[in-house]
């Protein structure tokens, strides 16, 4: 410790800081210490009891010192700490970040190049799958084709998700800003999905808030995207029973009428009567490659991509999502996102 006058004269020292002086260049003032600070910063310091810390680096090693008015006394105390080893860990982790970063990035370009290379001969295999099907094939050859497509089809789904994740992870995810009806989009999404509904003999419903405007500004694929995944994983993970959609305000307006331009955050709610999810999973199933039961993966397939992209392009958009679920007795899914009501 060293005491300082207010004119930034050392007064006293300690044998330590009597060492480092010898060490250090320049007068016996604390501005050998403490080049950054000014005269003027020194007696204000003193004056008025503040504080001053500045760093600096004596034959290879860095010191931080704090200067600490004494108003009533006239003078300050300097304390100096050697942080040259803290220093180092911080620049090493730096370091490390950095390189962690520029490795992600580079894996996410190097998905998204491959993701996109494989995808393009997988559209021609189901492409070749479906004028197969239509020449004169028996029994047991259309059996074969049908299943390549299946097949084909399963895995086109898992690059898209690929590919999807590992844009928004390089960070080449980029959101559109056009009118589209969201109404519209939901029943679209619901149509795509009809068969797979029938199929389980499920009970469908969809709730639109009253006063919903139709028209918003927004991305309308990838609000179908995020759509068509939810609804899809609660059709999945249903054997028996019901799913609904039910699309509302997040925080319903005061004004009766809604103006062009306005900003309101819309709640999108799928709600099923499936499997369900063990509490102590729910905040994992929105992790890329994640289901919340390993044993899901082989009786329902799927990759646990779904949420994991969801979740991101919720984020992307500004929005939230969440989940609340309790085992056999189904699962609720809630996102909000901000759009702005569109010119009607």
């Amino acid at each position: 410790t060293l005491q300082v006058t207010v004119e930034g004269k050392i007064s006293q020292l300690n044998p330590a800081a009597r060492k480092l002086l010898d060490t250090a260049s320049g007068a016996m003032s604390v501005f050998s210490l403490m080049p950054d600070i000014r005269p003027e910063e020194v007696e204000e310091c003193v004056n008025s009891g503040g504080s001053l810390t500045n760093e600096t680096e004596i034959e290879g090693r860095v010191f931080q010192f704090t200067l600490l008015g004494m108003p009533k006394l006239g003078w300050a105390h300097v304390y100096g700490f050697d942080v040259s080893l803290f220093r180092e860990i911080e620049s090493r982790l730096k370091a490390a970040k950095v390189k962690a970063e520029v490795t992600t990035r580079m894996k996410s370009e190097f998905l998204a190049n491959m993701s996109h290379e494989i995808r393009t001969p997988m559209n021609g295999v189901m492409g070749m799958t479906t004028l197969l099907l239509e020449t004169g094939l028996n029994k047991e050859q259309k059996d074969y084709a049908e299943l390549i497509q299946q097949s084909a089809e399963s895995l086109l789904e898992l690059i898209n998700e690929i590919l999807d994740l590992s844009k928004i992870e390089a960070g080449k995810m980029t959101l559109d800003a056009a009118p589209f009806n969201l109404i519209s989009t939901a029943e679209q999404t619901v149509r795509l999905l009809q068969s797979r509904i029938n199929t389980k003999n499920l009970q469908f419903s969809t709730d639109i808030a009253p006063r919903l405007p139709k028209s918003f500004i927004g991305d309308p694929s990838r609000t179908r995207q995020i759509l068509f995944n939810l609804l899809g994983n609660a059709i999945k993970f249903t054997e028996k029973g019901s799913v609904q959609l039910r699309i509302g305000f997040a925080h319903p307006p005061k004004d009766q009428n809604l103006a062009s331009g306005q900003d309101i955050r819309i709640l999108i709610e799928v709600q099923d009567t499936g499997i369900g999810i063990a509490e102590d999973q729910l905040a994992k199933i929105f992790e890329n490659f994640v289901q919340a039961d390993s044993s899901a993966t082989r009786q329902f397939g799927g990759t646990g991509l779904g949420l994991a992209i969801s979740r991101q392009l919720v984020e992307l958009m500004g929005g939230s999502i969440q989940a609340q679920s309790k085992l056999t007795e189904g699962t609720t899914f809630s996102v909000e996102i901000p759009l702005k009501v569109a010119t009607h």
